[in-house]
């Protein structure tokens, strides 16, 4: 039981450490105007696509739903899967097994990433 306890402080420091970073970036970003360039648009000049998650969730952040949705709408599809998957792993490592995948989420990645690859080409015709 103690072991598990261990385990679920563990996962609330990380997210707390992340839940912090994502803030103090929203708040610097806001302030200041600079966000981390990407570096593969700063490469080609085409959208990666990530293009437009800072600026999606800091539309999020202040209720803006529909302008979020326009600067990146495959993180409304990306992200729920994402966090799907941190969940079950978070989970499973509580219980005390590995950060193992099963078939399914094996799957899912896989179809994230071709439809990240889809999504990048189309977004950029």
């Amino acid at each position: 039981m103690e072991e598990k306890k261990n385990r679920v402080r563990k996962i609330i420091y990380r997210d707390s450490i992340i839940l912090l970073a994502g803030i103090l970036y929203a708040v610097f970003v806001r302030l200041t105007g600079l966000a981390v360039p990407c570096i593969f648009r700063t490469l080609t000049g085409w959208q990666c696509p990530g293009c437009g998650i800072t600026r999606a969730c800091l539309s999020l952040l202040k209720g803006e739903i529909r302008t979020s949705f326009s600067y990146n709408p495959f993180l409304y599809i990306a992200g729920p899967c994402i966090i799907y998957l941190i969940v079950r792993g978070d989970l499973n490592y509580i219980k005390g097994d590995a950060y193992r995948l099963g078939t399914a989420d094996t799957v899912l990645i896989y179809i994230l990433i071709m439809a990240a690859l889809i999504f990048g080409v189309v977004r950029n015709l």
